[in-house]
């Protein structure tokens, strides 16, 4: 396992290669934590070794409570794995929609299989296989970071509101 101590959100500008679930679970879970501003997640169907454990919802929390210059982006690839269950990290977007907003790709992405997630628009940990606990990660790379967030806010601009996240929520 990757030990994570030497390496802080902004600081540290060294990539980390990955190839097991709990580096990805730990890396995950240390820039959320760091996190001050805006979190970006894209993921087949919300990873529920990775999004649903407490210490990384209490993070989400944690950031939302803030206030408004917080945001929290979820694109989920496949959502109809979340049709069948509650999903933690869905219910807290309901329950802070304001702050944390949830979206499906449209048909111009329909192919898209990578997963990432970005913090403060400076670290990101990304997979290019979705469906893989293999990638890279860097706590302090905006120019690698400015590369994933141009493909985010593409398909986000494109992304729509699924009717069955709202069903969700209640």
């Amino acid at each position: 396992m990757l030990d994570l101590s030497r390496h802080t959100l902004g600081d540290n500008n060294e990539e980390l290669v990955f190839g097991s679930r709990e580096d990805v679970q730990a890396i995950t879970l240390a820039l959320a934590q760091q996190c001050r501003h805006t979190l970006d997640i894209v993921g087949r169907h919300l990873d529920p070794d990775l999004y649903e454990r407490p210490q990384f919802l209490e993070a989400v929390r944690r950031l939302i409570a803030r206030g408004s210059h917080s945001r929290v982006r979820l694109l989920v690839i496949q959502p109809e794995a979340l049709y069948r269950r509650r999903h933690a990290l869905i219910s807290l977007a309901g329950t802070f929609s304001t702050f944390c907003q949830v979206r499906v790709p449209g048909p111009d992405h329909q192919d898209l299989n990578e997963a990432m997630l970005v913090a403060d628009e400076t670290g990101y940990l990304h997979r290019k296989l979705s469906d893989r606990y293999e990638g890279t990660a860097n706590f302090n790379n905006r120019a690698y970071v400015g590369g994933l967030m141009r493909r985010f806010e593409e398909v986000w601009m494109k992304a729509e509101v699924d009717p069955n996240f709202q069903r969700l929520r209640i």
